[in-house]
Formats: structure tokens, sequence, C-alpha cells
């Protein structure tokens, strides 16, 4: 077994009449990546789409486009869909005669590269180009349709190809008939990413999808393999969770956009799209209305970003709470930890008084004991003297709390204070999570019991 369960949504089985909304809704409610199926009728019996439908999307999501090319020849379609915004393209083994040559081209273009085996297709077709490959995709299917039964012969083939992988960097990923029943089935066999596209859409409505999505992922919680542990951390002793607030504990993004807009129409700069203008968020206020500057054409010097950031806070501090809301499971998993024992505190670099609002009016204040924020007189992350400052008001010792956060800043906080630090991979960082060199990397909040069970 692995760890570090990614489930990628595949798009195939959204309501492509409101597809932007699918994609955000899949997003939002714990989705790891968004799985895309590309048939040209030829390869595979159905047509789908193409990169223009890719470069629509890729506003809807900052999560990680997983393009899987069902085409034949699929070389000269590569370069358009890297140019759509993929991340991942996969092409199939046996779509062309230079596999070897595909992969290479995928990788010129700046994207990772996987290769997809249909059932009858073995193993070996990948012996000679493990150290070409960022994923192996084992269709369970016959591809072409969505909605087909799953074929069980083909844990055999993830098994053999998770040891043939071995310790190189290939996600593993899986699509075809993937379920909450046979999620656990494959994930045992050594996948770790799941494309589930019936499994994830039925129902129609955001509640039914973050149900679905649950359902899969509490399946493969029963294998003892959600949470991705880079370090050992087996001993410790945890007394106190802190949490980093916006990207963490609250999605902001909407109000954010708001007021960015606000402040962009007093210097005569066309607005932005909600979804557009929460594309430059990632680094703090500043980094966001210079992204957004460029972005119009409009020079961005220094002094001009710097008022313009004054004037954003001024108008957020007056009314930082319109469409900001809580992460899926937030409440009930910070209020879990209060059952438990667990002191919570939040180290954030927004200014205390829209933080406090923004925590009362979600609901999750009345499970905080201590906030440090930006003004509190402890200076600003990636020190981590807020961070210790936190832990003084919770009342316990600095070596006893894990941090929780979503961006570069947040290990960086956690490195300077000595403490372990959990990243969230649906937060608001544009590097892949996994990479950022923290503890322990998590898809949902809902999985930290599993972070505390083995601290303690």
């Amino acid at each position: 077994m692995v760890a570090n369960i990614r489930i990628a949504p595949s798009i195939l089985s959204a309501d492509f009449a409101r597809l932007g909304e699918e994609v955000r809704a899949i997003d939002a409610v714990g989705g790891d990546w968004v799985h895309v199926d590309v048939m040209d009728g030829h390869f595979v019996p159905n047509i789908t789409i193409g990169p223009a439908v890719v470069k629509a999307i890729r506003p809807h999501t900052r999560k990680l486009l997983d393009v899987h090319l069902m085409i034949a020849p699929a070389d000269a379609y590569v370069e358009a869909f890297a140019a759509a915004g993929s991340d991942i393209i996969t092409v199939h083994a046996e779509a062309g005669p230079h596999l070897d040559r595909s992969l290479q081209l995928i990788r010129s273009l700046g994207k990772k590269a996987g290769v997809a085996l249909n059932p009858s297709t073995p193993e070996n077709a990948v012996d000679y180009l493990l150290d070409k490959l960022d994923l192996i995709l084992v269709m369970t299917v016959n591809p072409g349709l969505g909605g087909q039964a799953f074929m069980a012969c083909q844990c055999q083939k993830i098994a053999r190809l998770r040891q043939m992988i071995g310790s190189r960097p290939i996600h593993l990923e899986v699509d075809g008939g993937i379920s909450p029943e046979t999620a656990r089935l494959v994930v045992e066999a050594g996948a770790d990413v799941l494309v589930a596209g019936s499994a994830v859409f039925k129902g129609g409505t955001y509640e039914a999808y973050a149900r679905n999505i649950a359902a899969i992922r509490a399946a493969v919680n029963a294998t003892g393999c959600c949470v991705r542990w880079q370090t050992e951390m087996t001993g410790r002793f945890c007394q106190a969770f802190i949490f980093d607030l916006d990207g963490t504990l609250v999605d902001s993004g909407g109000d954010v956009a708001a007021i960015l807009n606000q402040v962009l129409e007093s210097q005569n700069v066309a607005p932005f799209s909600s979804d557009e203008a929460e594309t430059f968020m990632g680094d703090g206020i500043r980094a966001t209305i210079e992204r957004a500057l460029l972005a119009r054409g409009k020079a961005a010097p220094p002094e001009v970003v710097g008022r313009l950031r004054r004037h954003f806070m001024r108008l957020y501090v007056a009314d930082p709470v319109v469409t900001t809301k809580p992460y899926p499971h937030a409440a009930d998993v910070v209020g879990w930890l209060v059952s438990e024992g667990i002191a919570v505190g939040v180290c954030t670099n927004k200014p205390e008084e829209p933080a406090r609002l923004v925590l009362e009016r979600t609901g999750l204040g009345q499970f905080v004991t201590a906030l440090v924020a930006s003004d509190s007189g402890y200076g600003q992350k990636p020190s981590g003297v807020p961070l210790s400052a936190c832990a003084r008001r919770l009342g316990v010792p600095l070596r006893n709390v894990v941090y929780v956060g979503d961006h570069a800043i947040d290990v960086a906080t956690a490195r300077a204070a000595g403490v372990p630090v959990v990243i969230v991979r649906y937060g608001y960082t544009k590097a892949d999570p996994d990479c950022l060199g923290a503890d322990a990397t998590i898809g949902c909040l809902s999985e930290l019991p599993e972070v505390l069970q083995v601290l303690t």
C-alpha cells in the first residue's frame, strides 16, 4: 500500500451545460485533481472535448489538470493541450509507434508526462520508459465510455507496476469503475491516484459531490493510506494545533476578488471576473495586486502597489466576510480537536480585526483560544516569532504544537519555530504541495484525526 491518495473527479460525468460551475464544485468539496478525458471517436468509440474546453475550465480551478488523451495520433495535438493549461498530459501506449518521442515532446513543453495502458496491454510496455514518466494510468475498463464495470483482474497489473516503479516519483493512477468499494482494492494494490466520474457526479448537487468524494476517501482511509508522511513524526506529544486562516480554514477568495476589483476600478483598470481574480492569489495581497495590474498591461511599480494595498486593506477591514466560508469539514474537525482536549490557535498575516470577524461569522471562533495576527506585535510569517507567541497564548510548550497551513510561507514559519507542519493540498499555493518540504500533506481537514493518532 502507498500513501497520499488523490481523488481526480472525471468531468466526463459532469453536467457540460454548466462545466465551470461543476469544476469549481469538485474543487471546493475535496477533489485533488481534475481529470479531463479527451476522445476522438477513432481511437475510442466516443467524441468528447478539445483544447478549447481545457482552456475554458483552466480559470475555474487551481487544482492540477490531468488530461488523458484517448486519441490517435496524439503528438499533433500535444502542444495545443499544453498551451490550454494542462498540467499532466497522458498518451496511450497503443496510440502511436513512437511512445518515447511522445513523452519527450510533452516534457519539452514543461508538462508532466503520462502513459495509459488499456486492459489488454501488459505492464512491460513501460519497461524502458520509467525514467521518462511522471504518471502511469491503468485502465480498469475499456476506454471510451463512462459508467462501465470495474475489471478486478487489473489489480495484479497495478501491483506489478508498483513494484516496477519502486522509489521513482511516478504516480500510479487508475481509471474505470472506481467507487468506494473498488477504491480500496486498487489502493491496496498500489495505486495513488483514483479517477472517478459517475461515483463523484451522481446526485448533481454540491452536497452530493461532497458526500460522494467523502465516501471514496473514507474507503481509502480504511486502508490507512491517506496521509503522506514526509518525515517521521511518531512519538511526539501533541497538545495544540495552530492553523493558518485563509486557504487553510476558510476560503476567502470571493471577498478578496470583489475588493480587488474595487481597488482596480479606482485606478480605471477594468475589473476581473471572480474566477479570473482568484488566479492571482496565493502570495499575499501585494503580489495579488501586482499580478492583476500586469494582467491588464499596466505598470506595477512598488510605490503604486503599496498605495493600492493600503486602499485594499481599508476596504477589507470594513467588511471582510460576505462570501468567505469554512472549507469542508473545518468546523467539525476543529470542534472535534477541542472535544479531545487539544488546544486550537490561529496564526495569520491578516490584521487582527478582520481575522476575528472571519472567525466569528464563520462559526470557527468558538473553538479558537488564541489568535496572533499581523498587527499583534510579533511580526509576520515566515518569522517563527508569531507562531511561538500563539503557543504561549495557548499555554502550550512550542515543542508540543503542530502547525497546519497551505503555502511555502507556512512551511518556512514552522521551520523557523522548530515545529512540525502539515500542508493542505486545496489552498492558495501555486506550487505542488507535496514538494514544499512539509512533514505531512493532507487532501482534506477530515484527515487531521489520523495525524493526531500518529502523534499521540
